[in-house]
């Protein structure tokens, strides 16, 4: 049997639409953090630059096809939990509840 989430599950949860999960911060003029582009127009560039340095590349054969989705791609990770949470505390915005981006720290910790 399939459990649909309670009235008071779907009041407690935070859903951020993938188009608005932040992929980048960065420092303004008064040196103040602030968010950036959002994973959705990262990607989109990433994929961009990647297809004109592919088309313009003298060693075409060396990408094969799928290559600039592959790079526009790289980041899709970024749509967590998580790296929301490590990227509004940069910036001193409201984090989402019950979700520890500290974490993200011991991932990097497993991979050495």
């Amino acid at each position: 049997m399939i459990r649909r989430p309670s009235k008071q599950a779907k009041e407690n949860s935070h859903i951020v639409k993938y188009q608005n999960c932040p992929a980048k911060t960065f420092i303004n003029t008064d040196g103040e953090i602030t968010l950036g582009r959002t994973v959705f127009e990262h990607c989109q560039i990433v994929g961009e630059v990647a297809k004109e340095l592919i088309k313009r590349s003298f060693v075409q054969h060396l990408f094969p096809k799928g290559s600039a989705f592959a790079a526009g791609a790289h980041d899709i990770g970024k749509v967590s939990p998580t790296f929301y949470n490590k990227l509004y505390n940069a910036c001193g915005l409201p984090l989402l509840e019950n979700i520890n981006f500290k974490i993200e720290k011991q991932w990097v910790d497993m991979l050495v």
